[in-house]
C-alpha cells in the first residue's frame, strides 16, 4: 500500500474518531464522586427515584408575619405553583403550598366527620365571604363573617365542628387569610416555628421554598431551571421580602459547565504551545510540524475510543487531553529524531523510516505499556474522578503510540523533502558528559526516601470555595445559603424497612435524629417522618394508632416528602455547613454513628453529594501513600519480565522515583494542600518520567551493541539522544503546564506541579542514567530487545508501503 493511500485511510479513521468523540456525554458530579457499584450510589438512586434530586432552595428573608401576610400569601402560593409546573421539577415544598395543603386536608377531615353539613357550611361561608368583600369589609372582617355564617348553617352540628377545630389545632376556620390559624399551625403557642416544620421555617425571620428536580436532570437543564426559578421569584412581587436562589445542584452543574468550556479554551492553548515549542527547538528544520499532526491524531483517536468505553466528558477528560497530546508529541518526536538520524547516515526515506521504527518502536511500546500500568493504578482509588483520569491517560498512551508507529513512518516518507540535520547538543551544553558524584547520588536517595515516606502527610484541599473558579455566580448562591441558614448542603439518609411507618422504626428515626443533632450543633434538621409524628419530641411514646392518625391528618404531598408510596423507604435529611469536605466528612461520620443500632430488618445508608465527596476524600487520604509504591512495583515487574535485569530496572526507574520523593518533601515543607486530582501526582510523574530513563538506557545499549566502548557509548548517548529526550520532556511538561491556564483550580494546580516534577525528573535522568549505565556496564551481551507483535509489524509495513521486510527481533 502506498503512503498516500495509507494516509487517506488514516484520515478516514480520524474523522470517525471525531464523530465518536462528539457523542461524549457530560459526567455528573455524583458519578465522579461515587462508585456506581457502591451502597451509597444505590441509596442515592433509590432516594432520587422516590423523592427527587437534591434540592434547589429559595430563601425568603423577612419576618414570617410579613412573608405569610394576607397580601403576600396569595402571591407566594402562585409562585410555588408556577415553579412546580416548570419542566424538570419533581416536587415543590413551600410555605404557602404547605399551608394550603394543610387547609385542604382539614376540609377533607371535616367532610368525613360532618358529612353533608360540612358542604352546606362551606357554601354558606363562601356566600358570606363574597358579600363581605362586595361591601368593602377588610379581609379579617370578611373572614369573621364567613366563619359565623358557617357556624349558623351547621345548626346542631356546630358543637361537633368546634370540637374538630380543637382536634385539628385550629383557631378559627382554616384559611390562608386567617392570621390566627396560620400562626397556630406555624408557631403553636411559641414565638419560634414548630420543631417539626423547621425545614420550611428555620426561624421566625426565614422561610424556604424547596424545589426537588427530576433525577438525572442534565447540567444545562439544571442551570436553566435555576435561572427560571430566580426569574419567577423576582417577578412574584412578594413585598418587603428578600429572596435568594441557590443549592449544590446548581453549583455542581456550573462546575460541569466550566469543565466543558475548558476544553474549548485549553485546546488552542495546548496546540499553540506545542507549535511554539517545535518552532523554538527545531527551528528551520523541514517537517518539524509532522510530530504535532501525529500527536493531534493520537489524541483524537483516544477521545473517540473513550465514547464506546463509557468514559464520558468530565474534569478528568479535560486534565488528560493536553497530557495525551504531549505524550503523543513525545513519541512522534522520538520517531522523527531517529528518522533524521538515519537519513543523515545515508539511508533513503523508506529505509530510514523502517530503521527508525525498528530502533525506537520496541522502546516506545514498552514505555507505553509501562506508563499505562502506572496510570491504571489510579483505578484502585475507587474514586471515579481518578479512575477516569487513569483510564483515559492509559487509553491515550496506547492510542498515541499506535498512531505514531502505524501512521508516522508513512507520513515521514510522504513529506520527506530532503536531508535534515539530526538533533544534537550545542558544543558547550552543560549537560554534555555531566553526572552526579556518588556522594550526591547517595544524598539524593536519602532525601528522596524520606520524602516518599512522609508523602502521606501532605493534606488534600477539599473546600469548594477554594476549588471553584473565582466569581462563580452559583458559588455565591451557595455561600448566601450558608449565611442565611448556617448550612448550604444536605446529607441524605436512606432508611429501608418492610414498613418504615412501623412505630419501632419511627421511634428509632426520632432518636437517631436527636443523637445526630446533639453530636454536632452545626447540623440542621430536615424533614423526616419521626418529627411529623412526634412533633420533634424524640422521647414521645407512639403506637400504630397514633402513627396512622397523624398520617391521616397530614397532607399526602407532605408525607410523600419523607416516605415512599410503598412505605418501604424513608428519607431523613440534615443541612450541613459549607466547610471543607474533610470537615464535612467528620460530620457525616457523626451521623453514621448516630444511625447505629437500627431495628432488625432496617438498613441505613448516608448518601448525597456531600456524603459522596466526603467518602471520596477519605478514600484518597487512605490510598494515596501506597499508589506510588504500587505503581513502581507493577512497572518494575513488567520491565523485569522483559529485561530479566533487576539492575537495569533500577537505573531506569530511579530518576522518576527520586524526583517524586524530592517533590513530595518540598510539598510537605511548604505545606501545600493538594487538590483531589493532585492526589494522583506521584503515580503520574512516575509513569511519564519512566520514559526518559528508558530512552537514555536504550540509546546507550544500542551504542554498546554497535561495538562502542562504555565511554564512547555514554558520549554518544549524551550527544544524540539527550536532545530528543529534552524535547520529549518539554512536550509532556508543556501538556501539563497548559492546565495552569485553566480557570478550575484543581486543574491548574495539577498542571504546574506535574510540569515542575517532570523537569526535575528529566534533569535527574540525564545526569544519572548514562553515568550509571557506564559505571555498571556488564558488557554488550546485556543488550536485549522487545519483540514487536507480528500483526503490528505487518500493519506498519503496509501503512508505510515498504514491502515485506523482516520482523523486528
Amino acid at each position: 500500500m502506498r503512503p498516500a493511500r495509507a494516509l487517506w485511510i488514516a484520515s478516514a479513521a480520524f474523522a470517525a474518531a471525531i464523530v465518536f468523540a462528539s457523542q461524549l456525554d457530560q459526567v455528573s458530579s455524583t458519578d465522579l464522586l461515587v462508585s456506581p457499584t457502591s451502597d451509597a450510589a444505590a441509596a442515592q438512586s433509590e432516594l432520587d427515584a422516590d423523592f427527587g434530586g437534591e434540592p434547589i432552595v429559595v430563601t425568603l428573608a423577612a419576618d414570617l408575619s410579613r412573608t405569610l401576610s394576607p397580601s403576600n400569601i396569595g402571591k407566594l402560593l402562585e409562585l410555588e405553583g408556577r415553579v412546580s409546573r416548570l419542566s424538570g421539577v419533581r416536587a415543590v415544598y413551600g410555605p404557602a403550598t404547605f399551608l394550603n395543603q394543610t387547609i385542604a386536608q382539614s376540609e377533607t377531615v371535616l367532610r368525613d366527620e360532618l358529612g353533608v353539613a360540612a358542604t352546606k357550611g362551606a357554601a354558606a361561608a363562601d356566600a358570606a365571604l363574597r358579600a363581605a368583600r362586595r361591601s368593602g369589609a377588610s379581609p379579617a372582617e370578611a373572614e369573621r363573617r364567613a366563619e359565623q355564617a358557617r357556624i349558623d348553617s351547621l345548626g346542631p352540628k356546630a358543637a361537633q365542628f368546634r370540637e374538630l377545630m380543637v382536634r385539628l389545632g385550629s383557631v378559627g376556620f382554616p384559611s390562608l387569610v386567617n392570621r390566627d390559624y396560620i400562626n397556630t399551625v406555624v408557631f403553636g403557642t411559641g414565638v419560634q416555628p414548630k420543631q417539626r416544620f423547621r425545614w420550611l421555617f428555620p426561624d421566625a425571620k426565614l422561610a424556604l421554598i424547596i424545589v426537588r428536580p427530576n433525577p438525572g436532570l442534565g447540567e444545562a437543564a439544571t442551570l436553566a431551571l435555576g435561572r427560571r426559578i430566580e426569574s419567577l421569584t423576582n417577578a412574584a412581587g412578594i413585598g418587603d421580602v428578600r429572596s435568594n436562589v441557590g443549592g449544590f445542584p446548581l453549583l455542581a452543574s456550573a462546575l460541569e459547565r466550566e469543565t466543558r468550556s475548558e476544553i474549548v479554551r485549553l485546546a488552542p492553548i495546548a496546540i499553540g504551545a506545542m507549535l511554539l515549542l517545535l518552532l523554538l527547538t527545531l527551528r528551520r528544520r523541514r517537517g518539524r510540524f509532522v510530530p504535532l499532526g501525529l500527536a493531534v491524531g493520537g489524541t483524537v483517536v483516544a477521545a473517540g475510543l473513550s465514547w464506546p468505553l463509557g468514559l464520558g466528558l468530565s474534569v478528568s477528560t479535560v486534565a488528560a487531553l493536553p497530557v495525551v497530546l504531549g505524550l503523543a508529541l513525545d513519541f512522534a518526536v522520538q520517531l522523527q529524531a531517529r528518522y533524521w538520524h538515519e537519513r543523515h547516515a545515508g539511508l533513503d526515506p523508506q529505509d530510514a523510516a523502517h530503521e527508525a521504527r525498528d530502533a525506537v518502536g520496541p522502546t516506545l511500546i514498552l514505555a507505553a505499556g509501562a506508563m499505562s500500568i502506572g496510570f491504571l493504578v489510579l483505578l484502585l482509588t475507587s474514586v471515579p474522578l481518578l479512575d477516569r483520569l487513569g483510564a483515559f491517560l492509559a487509553l491515550g498512551t496506547v492510542s498515541s503510540v499506535a498512531v505514531v508507529l502505524l501512521v508516522g513512518p508513512a507520513l515521514l516518507v510522504a513529506l520527506d523533502r530532503g536531508l535534515v540535520a539530526p538533533l544534537g547538543l550545542p558544543k558547550r551544553m552543560p549537560l554534555a558528559g555531566a553526572s552526579l558524584r556518588p556522594a550526591a547520588v547517595a544524598l539524593l536517595v536519602g532525601v528522596s526516601v524520606g520524602g516518599l515516606a512522609l508523602s502521606g502527610q501532605t493534606r488534600l484541599e477539599s473546600d469548594l470555595r477554594t476549588l471553584s473558579p473565582a466569581g462563580l455566580e452559583e458559588l455565591r448562591g451557595v455561600e448566601d445559603l450558608q449565611k442565611a441558614l448556617g448550612t448550604s448542603g444536605q446529607v441524605r439518609v436512606a432508611v429501608r424497612a418492610q414498613d418504615v411507618t412501623d412505630p419501632e422504626v419511627v421511634t428509632w428515626m426520632g432518636a437517631m435524629r436527636a443523637r445526630a443533632l446533639e453530636a454536632d450543633s452545626r447540623l440542621a434538621p430536615g424533614p423526616n417522618l419521626a418529627d411529623l409524628v412526634t412533633g420533634g419530641d424524640s422521647t414521645a411514646k407512639i403506637d400504630r394508632a397514633s402513627v396512622d392518625g397523624v398520617l391521616k391528618l397530614l397532607p399526602k404531598y407532605f408525607v410523600d416528602a419523607v416516605i415512599s408510596k410503598d412505605r418501604k423507604v424513608a428519607e431523613i435529611t440534615f443541612g450541613i455547613p459549607l466547610v471543607s469536605v474533610e470537615e464535612q466528612g467528620r460530620i457525616v461520620d457523626k451521623i453514621r454513628e448516630a444511625a447505629r443500632f437500627a431495628p432488625d430488618g432496617t438498613s441505613v445508608t448516608a448518601t448525597g453529594l456531600v456524603a459522596a465527596a466526603a467518602s471520596s476524600t477519605d478514600s484518597l487520604h487512605s490510598t494515596r501513600p501506597g499508589l506510588l509504591l504500587l505503581a513502581a512495583f507493577l512497572i518494575g515487574a513488567v520491565l523485569f519480565a522483559v529485561w530479566r535485569d533487576l539492575l537495569r530496572v533500577a537505573i531506569v526507574l530511579g530518576p522518576a522515583l527520586l524526583a517524586a520523593g524530592l517533590a513530595a518533601l518540598v510539598l510537605l515543607l511548604i505545606d501545600l494542600r493538594l487538590s483531589p486530582l493532585g492526589a494522583a501526582l506521584e503515580p503520574l510523574v512516575l509513569a511519564v518520567g519512566l520514559e526518559f530513563g528508558m530512552l537514555l538506557d536504550m540509546r546507550y545499549r544500542q551504542a554498546r551493541a554497535d561495538g562502542r566502548t562504555p565511554e564512547e557509548a555514554r558520549d554518544e548517548t549524551t550527544r544524540e539522544i539527550v536532545p530528543a529526550v529534552m524535547l520529549s520532556a518539554s512536550t509532556v511538561a508543556v501538556g501539563f503546564a497548559v492546565l495552569f491556564a485553566s480557570r478550575l483550580p484543581l486543574l491548574s494546580q495539577l498542571g504546574w506541579l506535574v510540569a515542575l516534577e517532570l523537569a526535575l525528573c528529566v534533569i535527574v535522568a540525564v545526569l544519572m542514567v548514562p553515568a550509571l549505565a557506564q559505571r555498571l556496564d556488564r558488557g554488550a551481551s546485556a543488550v536485549t530487545h522487545l519483540p514487536v507483535p507480528a500483526f503490528v509489524d505487518r500493519l506498519a509495513r503496509r501503512a508505510r508501503g515498504l514491502g515485506d521486510r523482516k520482523v523486528i527481533t
